[in-house]
């Protein structure tokens, strides 16, 4: 049996530790009563989510897939964000 090393996986943590977006993955951060909102709606059709110590949570995306998203109390972090939104 073979083992494939992947290139990237996550930590074998209980603590959350920031890594530079658009390399792996984009992420959207959202405020914690928007993020637990979005969570209701998406359900079972999300993907995992972090939650910082703060209560923000944060999807992790396809690079480049959340570039154009302009929502209110949410935050496309990706290696050209504008940040005045």
């Amino acid at each position: 049996m073979t083992t494939k090393i992947l290139p990237w996986t996550p930590p074998n943590s209980r603590g959350v530790e920031a890594l530079p977006v658009s390399e792996w993955w984009d992420a959207v951060r959202a405020a914690p009563a928007i993020g637990e909102h979005a969570l209701g709606l998406l359900g079972d059709e999300s993907g995992a989510v972090i939650q910082d110590e703060h209560g923000s949570l944060y999807w992790l995306v396809k690079v480049g897939s959340a570039t154009s998203w302009h929502l209110r109390e949410v935050r496309v972090l990706a290696e050209l964000t504008d940040e005045s939104t």
